[in-house]
């Protein structure tokens, strides 16, 4: 089965990553500390093949940032789930370029669970900049189902947005089998380390497991800029005299 999501369809999500290229960026900064924790992953692992993958993770520039250079880099294989055949490609070309072991690029829905059939149970899962693209009850389904990709003892690096939200995944992480093991704030995001600490299960197929949605369309985002709204409201309301 194949879902349209016309709201991704319709945004050039190749182009978006010019906004890595300007280094004082709030993504630049996400995409220094998701590599970071990346990187601090592949230096933990033991000897032997990495498998990696990248849900949604455009060109994968925060695994392939962090292997740019480092001796484990032929150990790792990248697995990348991405809707745009472009950012597929480019990512193909920096596995090449770097000397990965091994590189699969599924292209498809994210958030539909056959795209995942066939893929090698992960040791690094990388959700980066995902779960602001999902409604609170599509977060909390997607992490259910994140055991169905995951190598036992699986590392899961995923953002958020700081202070409640961060808290509230790390939350729901913890209550399907992740414990959270560390963290990194750049405003405004939160860069967050989380270990498998429950047994995988197999992956179920016909399952929707999230729908992607523009920031502005999100609850979370919708509730922020009706608050905006009445304080702007409130400051503009003459004092009682």
């Amino acid at each position: 089965m194949t879902v349209h999501d016309d709201s991704y369809d319709s945004y050039d999500w190749y182009g978006w990553h010019s906004v890595y290229e300007e280094p004082e960026s709030r993504f630049a900064a996400r995409l220094a500390a998701v590599q970071t924790a990346v990187r601090q992953v592949v230096d933990a692992a033991p000897a032997g093949t990495i498998i990696a993958l990248d849900v949604g993770g455009g060109q994968s520039r925060g695994i392939l940032g962090a292997l740019d250079g480092h001796p484990r880099a032929p150990d790792l294989t990248l697995q990348l789930v991405e809707r745009d055949a472009r950012n597929v490609a480019a990512a193909r070309a920096g596995a090449e370029r770097l000397g990965l072991g091994g590189f699969v690029g599924r292209e498809g829905d994210g958030g539909w669970s056959d795209t995942y059939a066939g893929l090698a149970p992960a040791d690094l899962i990388v959700v980066s900049g995902v779960f602001a693209h999902m409604g609170s009850r599509d977060q909390r389904r997607t992490i259910s189902h994140l055991r169905e990709v995951a190598a036992p003892g699986a590392r899961l690096v995923w953002t958020g947005a700081n202070g409640s939200r961060a808290n509230r995944l790390r939350r729901r992480l913890r209550r399907y089998g992740f414990r959270h093991d560390a963290a990194a704030t750049t405003r405004p995001f939160r860069v967050c380390t989380s270990v498998l600490v429950r047994r995988p299960r197999p992956l179920r197929t016909g399952v929707r497991w999230f729908t992607f949605v523009p920031i502005h369309q999100t609850r979370a985002n919708k509730a922020r800029v009706t608050l905006g709204r009445w304080r702007r409201r409130l400051l503009r309301r003459p004092l009682d005299s």
